[in-house]
């Protein structure tokens, strides 16, 4: 798969493709140097990425990498607040660094064609913060 349609500033060097598997609901992390996704049965997918990441930015780019791996999501569930409460409209979206992914997630869950919900959990109940560590 081309990583590079969910990338903006870096590079995606490799993904682990999960099952052909039908799920709805994806759990996601990102940190400064990779994006991971999960699915409820347990099977992930990771990237390595590059570039300047905050943590915002790797969780947003770990939103899109689920959305990208899982076109069929209906639910992506996060531990970031700030950007599960910004995807649902909660939050207005102040950092013009966070605006263009805000924006790229968008696009995309419009291309999509169904509805998808942005669902926020504890950091330990993520279950694809296990897989980063």
């Amino acid at each position: 798969m081309d990583c590079s349609h969910f990338r903006l500033d870096a590079l995606c060097y490799h993904y682990e493709q999960l099952g052909g598997k039908v799920m709805t609901k994806v759990f996601v992390d990102g940190n400064s140097k990779e994006v991971c996704c999960v699915t409820e049965e347990g099977k992930w997918s990771r990237a390595k990425i590059d570039g300047k990441n905050t943590y915002n930015i790797a969780e947003y780019r770990a939103i899109l990498y689920g959305l990208f791996i899982h076109p069929e999501a209906t639910e992506v569930v996060s531990d970031s607040q700030l950007v599960i409460r910004q995807l649902n409209g909660v939050y207005a979206v102040k950092s013009g660094g966070l605006l263009p992914y805000w924006l790229r997630v968008k696009t995309r869950v419009e291309k999509l064609g169904h509805p998808v919900e942005f669902a926020w959990v504890k950091r330990d109940e993520n279950k694809a913060r296990r897989i980063l560590g």
